[in-house]
């Protein structure tokens, strides 16, 4: 599936918790930097579940990438 991701047009973001395992941080790096428009974002004092544990630097982060003000 990785590989697949080279041939995407749409932008991509790749969040991870700062707390999580190193492996997700890995799997996010290597998303962001197969797709043409990847990012990878660390959200500060989350760990796996980022959305559950820090729902505010998550909407943050996505509203950034999507360009749009919350």
């Amino acid at each position: 599936v990785i590989e697949k991701l080279e041939s995407l047009a749409a932008p991509i973001l790749a969040l991870v918790g700062e707390r999580d395992l190193s492996l997700f941080h890995q799997i996010a790096t290597s998303v962001a930097a197969r797709a043409p428009a990847g990012r990878a974002q660390v959200i500060p004092d989350a760990g796996h579940l980022t959305n559950l544990e820090a729902p505010a630097a998550v909407l943050e982060a996505v509203a950034e990438f999507l360009d749009v003000e919350v």
